[in-house]
Order: structure tokens, then C-alpha cells, then sequence
């Protein structure tokens, strides 16, 4: 209460905002006059007078401000001391700690370093275009330096490790053409306490009810296909066994493909969520085992990792294994297909058979493996006037895990390609390859549930923050994400209306 009655007797300085008391002539520490018409007098004393006497301490001096006490004496002193003011403001700022935006919990933090030792750091390692302090942290425009390593060297300074400050490189469209600018971002990520939490059930449980679902899922769709095909040809044994090759060889290429995935990130020390498998029901009657029965699972990085690069590698190649590994499937399943003679069943049977063998998923990248195989002798001879194929179960799984995986290729929301697209353009042009991605998707009855989703999911959602934005990716990068996205369209399935 005490304090409360003083300050009420008390007033802001005009110039330096001091608390001053509520009847004082001046401010002792800006030394300017506080009442209004002192200072008017002042401010009309336009030359400066020899020998004349101070008003605030008595004393004769000369000049625009007193040389005894430091008070302004002209207009003109009064100018240099405001000047002087705010010159010691603005370097009082400088040396603040400064806030940080903290992404992980959406809050304000202030850390233990200053805008003017974040200037000089900054100012050793590069050539500084400009330089802001902004509500949600500093920016520094700089030159774009010759070699990528000043941008690693900066970012992984003691300063910024002691203090959990990220360091961000953007791109930044500059004025002139033959500069390039990099807008340098900090952003405050704290450590996270390592505490080893016992294993229960309940930490793990809708990871197990997915997978559950996704086998559920899978083993439904090899039901309804080959009981039809056992249903039209009048097959008595062997039924079991086949829906078990088919249900464990995809499950098998489904399991390698996200083990990878959490291998890979675990090896770049790259902080990642728990595996989700995403289940993709059949639906029993018209489109009974036209979809896939999953579509893969979804790992997301909840941290922001240093490189493109490592990002790139950790979701090139896990499809690329299990699309290697889905070829290989095809190719021997290719050997023991399914083969009846059409004049050995009646023409009703015949024409369900034609047709259901017509609604089966085909894809380019199918058409080129079985003229391989038919060329190297692999798959039985087949004369499609008088017989009718269907694939091998073991071959069946490898069609659709090349589907899965070629898919993956892709540059969709939440794809292992659209985190591929986004390591090489930007934002802009990754919702763009997004969009067309998932029309080109829905186009066909066994895709379009997936299309849907890479629709609707936001592409945020399932994006993997990278500091280093800047980066040039390697040569090699680019070729490999030019035959990634060859690879991807020979594995989307073709649509009903185009195959004859």
C-alpha cells in the first residue's frame, strides 16, 4: 500500500520515462526540465550565450549544456540530450535477452543470450543484408555464403546448444537478381526429461488394435477374391493354405517397409511418433476385394531435423526395398499361377470369370514384369483364346505390394513421396503435386479410399520440419526423386474405363 500512495505521487519523465517526484523541476537522471514553461524558455535560448547561468545549478558555464551539472541550456542541448537518450535506450535493448517462440509448446521463452551477441555471432560467419527483432524472435537477412558448411558451422554453436536455440534457413527472394538472401530464424526447443517408462499394454494399445485390423483387414481381402475363383471353377482344397501365402507374404513386405522406416530414423537420431498401421477395409458385396485391405502405416517426425538430405534417404528407401521385394514376390508367384481351360467350364462360368479377371488391380509396371517372365520362361505358357489366369496367391501379394509401395512414391500429403516433395520444392508446389496425386488416386475403385485421405488430411499435419531449408540437395537426390515419380505412376492402378 505504501508503495501504491508513493508512486501516485510520483511522475513519468518525458524523456527517459523515470519515476520522478510529482513537484520536481528536473530529472535527475536525464538532467531535463519537467515543467512546461522552463522549458519553453529554454527552447526559444537558440545560440548558446558565454558566461551565462545555469538554471538548474546556479553555476556560469558556456555552451549549449551546462558543463557543471549537465543540464541542457539551448534548444540544441535539449536536442542532444533526447538524441543521447535514445541512443542509450536502444543499446539497453540491444543487450536484453531476447524471446523465443517455442513450437513444441506454443509459448513465449526467453533465453540466456542478447540481440547484440546474436548480431556479432552472426556477423563472424556472415555478411549481414538485414536484421529485425520481431514478436516471435530475431531475424537476420544475411548473404548467402559460399559454402554450406558456415551454415552448419553457425547453427551448431556452443551458444545455441547451451541454450536449446534452433537456428532456421530460409530461402528469401532478394531485391537484385545477382544476390541471393537467406532469412536466418531462431526458434527455442527444450530438452526433453529421458524417462524409461515400464512397458504396458496401455502404452501400446491402439498401435496393436490397428495392426490387428490391418491383418483382419488384409486376410478379408484374400477371403472374398479367392473365394470367388474357388466358387466359379469348383475347387475343393487348398483354400486355406492360400489365403494364408497371400495374408503372410503382404504382411511380411508391410511389416519390412515401416520397421525400415523407424530403423532408418533411429539411426539419423531423428525423434519420430510410434507406427500406426492404417487399415483399409474391403467391403463385402459389389466391391468385395477391389481395395486393398491397408495402406501402410504412418510414422511422423515430431522433431525438427538438421538436413534435407537424411530426411530424403529415410523416406526414399524403405518403398524402395519393398517395392524390390514386391518384384520379387511377383516373379515367383508368376511361376505357379492359377490356369484353367475355358472349354472345360460352361459359358456362364467363363464370362463371370472374364470379368472378374478384368476387375483385378493391373499396373504398368505388372505388364513389363510379366513379358519379362514370359520372355525368361519363368511363367508356364498361356494362351489367353483358350485359357483363363488368375494370379498365385504368393503373386497376388506382390501385385499389391508393389501397389502400396509405387504409391508411396507419390507426392501426397501423407506419403513417403510428398515428404520426398517437399526435401526438393516448395510449399507452394507440394500442395499442388498433392491435390493432383490424390484425383489421380480416386480415379480408380481399388485406390480411392486412399485418395480420399491424401484429399483431407492436411498437409501439415504429416510434415517433417527441417531447419536447414536452404540446403542444395546432391545431384543424385534429384535424379532418384525423378525416378521415383516414374516408378509411382507404372504402380498406380489403371482405371476400369482404360483397360480393354
Amino acid at each position: 500500500m505504501a508503495r501504491e500512495e508513493e508512486n501516485r505521487t510520483k511522475k513519468l519523465c518525458w524523456n527517459c520515462n523515470e519515476l520522478v517526484p510529482h513537484k520536481a523541476l528536473w530529472c535527475d537522471k536525464c538532467k531535463m526540465p519537467l515543467k512546461n514553461s522552463l522549458l519553453k524558455k529554454i527552447k526559444k535560448q537558440i545560440e548558446p550565450v558565454k558566461n551565462m547561468r545555469c538554471w538548474r545549478c546556479k553555476g556560469t558555464t558556456s555552451g549549449d549544456i551546462c558543463g557543471i551539472c549537465g543540464s541542457p541550456l539551448t534548444r540544441k542541448g535539449i536536442e542532444e540530450l533526447t538524441i543521447k537518450q535514445k541512443s542509450r535506450k536502444f543499446d539497453e535493448e540491444q543487450h536484453e535477452r531476447i524471446t523465443l517462440f517455442s513450437p513444441k509448446d506454443q509459448s513465449i521463452v526467453e533465453v540466456n543470450i542478447s540481440y547484440a551477441e546474436l548480431l556479432a555471432l552472426a556477423k563472424k560467419h556472415f555478411k549481414i543484408y538485414n536484421a529485425a527483432r520481431t514478436p516471435l524472435g530475431p531475424e537476420i537477412i544475411i548473404l548467402k555464403p559460399e559454402k554450406q558448411k558456415d551454415l552448419e558451422l553457425f547453427e551448431e554453436n556452443e551458444l545455441f546448444m547451451l541454450n536449446d536455440i534452433r537456428v532456421s534457413f530460409k530461402k528469401k527472394k532478394a531485391p537484385q537478381k545477382d544476390i541471393q538472401l537467406i532469412k536466418v530464424e531462431f526458434f527455442y526447443w527444450g530438452k526433453e526429461l529421458q524417462i524409461k517408462k515400464r512397458f504396458s499394454l496401455a502404452t501400446v494399445k491402439w498401435q496393436i488394435i490397428l495392426l490387428l485390423l490391418t491383418e483382419l483387414s488384409i486376410f478379408i481381402n484374400g477371403f472374398f477374391y479367392y473365394r470367388k475363383i474357388y466358387r466359379l471353377f469348383a475347387l475343393s482344397h487348398g483354400f486355406v493354405q492360400t489365403i494364408f501365402l497371400f495374408s503372410f507374404c503382404l504382411n511380411i513386405k508391410l511389416i519390412l517397409h515401416e520397421v525400415m522406416h523407424v530403423l532408418l530414423q533411429k539411426k539419423r537420431a531423428i525423434k519420430i511418433t510410434p507406427l500406426y498401421f492404417i487399415p483399409l477395409p474391403t467391403m463385402p458385396g459389389f466391391l468385395s476385394f477391389f481395395m486393398l485391405g491397408m495402406a501402410g502405416g504412418i510414422v511422423r517426425v515430431i522433431e525438427p531435423a538438421r538436413k534435407k538430405q537424411p530426411l530424403f534417404d529415410v523416406f526414399f528407401f524403405p518403398p524402395f526395398f519393398g517395392l524390390i521385394l514386391s518384384i520379387g514376390t511377383y516373379l515367383l508367384g508368376s511361376a505357379f499361377p492359377f490356369l484353367f481351360t475355358q472349354t472345360t467350364f460352361p459359358q456362364e462360368v467363363i464370362e463371370e470369370a472374364i470379368k472378374l479377371s478384368k476387375f483385378n488391380p493391373l499396373i504398368f509396371l505388372q505388364r513389363l514384369l510379366d513379358s519379362f517372365a514370359k520372355l525368361t520362361a519363368i511363367s508356364p505358357p498361356f494362351d489367353y483364346t483358350t485359357q483363363l489366369k488368375f494370379l498365385h496367391p504368393v503373386a497376388q501379394a506382390g501385385l499389391i505390394g508393389m501397389i502400396i509401395n509405387g504409391l508411396n512414391f507419390l507426392p501426397g500429403a501423407i506419403l513417403d513421396g510428398g515428404q520426398l516433395t517437399r526435401c526438393m520444392v516448395n510449399d507452394k508446389w507440394s500442395k499442388i503435386l498433392s491435390f493432383l496425386t490424390a484425383v489421380i488416386v480416386m480415379l480408380n475403385y481399388t485406390t480411392w479410399a486412399l485418395g480420399i485421405l491424401l484429399l483431407f488430411i492436411p498437409l501439415s499435419r504429416f510434415r517433417s520440419p527441417t531447419t536447414n531449408e536452404a540446403e542444395i540437395m546432391h545431384w543424385s537426390r534429384y535424379l532418384l526423386y525423378g525416378i521415383m515419380l516414374i516408378v509411382g505412376g507404372f504402380c498406380v492402378p489403371i482405371p476400369a474405363f482404360l483397360i480393354k
